[in-house]
């Protein structure tokens, strides 16, 4: 069909004057049309990819916001399930129920060109999305170096006060040790209401010519904590990476503590019965890392 030689969907106000042919095409089930003015071929499916350019072409200078900019950019597998437009003049109505639209305006320094779609930038997107999806959001930003703690704090500082900008602030201010999953999050919560301090979060060291992330560790003892998320250990590699990490660590004389989600609870008292004995044990008292304050 002529209409979709280069696309396959279309909007009436690119082609005006075929208006009628396309309206009598849908009557005989040729065309359908996911939004007012937007055509497609009966023989292409709703979907993902179709409502992107289906949104696109009816509101081309809106900005493509929050979850389907985290898809677009940096979060390929998120299941999405709307696409936020903002931008978007307040007059007009939301054409689908998984189209959310506003008015706000976004600066030019919080979103990029892909052809002629605008896209939020990743510090964006994830304090958007952080709304819905909570620290999940952030978390998964930062293990996926989409953005950085400081550029997520920029974007908020540029941003007007909206609806939720108070508890996202309060899950940034929660990330200062960059937690890469949700159970690291809650590792690091827990360990600030014990005001155990002096620890970084996914701290790198390298071993044997490998470089590995330790998702909590107090350097100056050598006290390494795992914290063992299924989501993010359930494919064999990463299964045997995990290992092999743990064995190097042993090796370079680091005392390894794992949990799981089954066995968080136990990170506290667990931790604070170590970090007493080495302190006890130990006369390096003016390095900082062994002097933890534990209550």
């Amino acid at each position: 069909m002529r209409f979709f030689a280069d696309s396959p969907v279309i909007a009436v106000r690119d082609v005006p004057h075929e208006a009628n042919a396309l309206r009598a095409l849908r009557r005989r089930g040729e065309v359908w049309s996911p939004l007012p003015g937007i055509y497609a071929h009966k023989s292409i499916e709703d979907g993902w990819e179709l409502r992107m350019l289906a949104a696109h072409l009816w509101a081309p200078d809106a900005v493509v916001c929050g979850a389907a900019a985290a898809k677009l950019v940096w979060w390929q597998d998120l299941d999405v399930s709307t696409i936020d437009l903002w931008g978007v003049a307040s007059k007009r109505k939301q054409p689908a129920p998984w189209i959310h639209t506003s008015s706000s305006v976004v600066d030019p320094d919080f979103y990029r060109m892909e052809t002629t779609m605008k896209i939020a930038e990743p510090n964006l997107s994830v304090l958007q999305l952080a709304r819905s999806a909570g620290g999940t959001a952030i978390d998964e930003a930062l293990r996926r170096g989409a953005a950085s703690l400081e550029e997520m704090w920029t974007a908020l500082g540029a941003l007007p006060r909206w609806r939720g900008s108070r508890s996202v602030r309060r899950l940034l201010q929660q990330s200062r040790q960059k937690p890469w999953s949700p159970l690291e999050r809650d590792a690091h919560v827990r360990l600030d209401k014990a005001r155990i301090s002096r620890w970084v979060g996914n701290y790198e060291v390298h071993l044997q010519g490998k470089r590995f992330f330790i998702d909590i560790a107090f350097p100056g003892m050598k006290i390494a904590i795992e914290i063992d998320g299924f989501e993010f250990h359930k494919d064999r590699a990463s299964f045997d990476r995990d290992r092999e990490k743990q064995n190097l660590l042993v090796l370079a004389g680091w005392t390894v503590l794992r949990f799981t989600s089954n066995t968080i609870h136990l990170l506290v008292p667990q931790l604070s019965a170590l970090l007493r004995d080495r302190f006890r044990g130990s006369e390096r008292t003016s390095d900082p890392f062994w002097a933890p304050e534990v209550h």
